[in-house]
């Protein structure tokens, strides 16, 4: 529906973003927006992403989000078979 393309939109957006963050930092990145089924943890879906495309790196940010992408972040630094970038709030 139409809600459920704006979430699309606007986490494609995000994965954008920090993509471009990154690229600023001298890593050749591309930013992904991926979705799995409701029961499957997305650190798990972010891990097995990077696993399939052989990622050199991972990069996660916390802004905007609060406890729940923190949790994220915490759970993909502990699977993730390669380094992890997490990019805390901007000041």
């Amino acid at each position: 529906g139409e809600v459920d393309q704006a979430m699309a939109e606007r986490a494609q957006r995000m994965a954008e973003h920090g993509a471009a963050l990154a690229r600023e930092a001298g890593l050749d990145a591309v930013g992904l927006a991926v979705a799995e089924e409701v029961d499957v943890p997305v650190s798990d879906t972010i891990v097995d992403v990077a696993g399939r495309r052989r990622a050199a790196a991972i990069a996660v940010g916390i802004h905007g989000h609060g406890g729940a992408f923190g949790a994220i972040s915490r759970d993909v630094i502990r699977h993730a078979r390669c380094p992890v970038l997490v990019r805390g709030p901007a000041r």
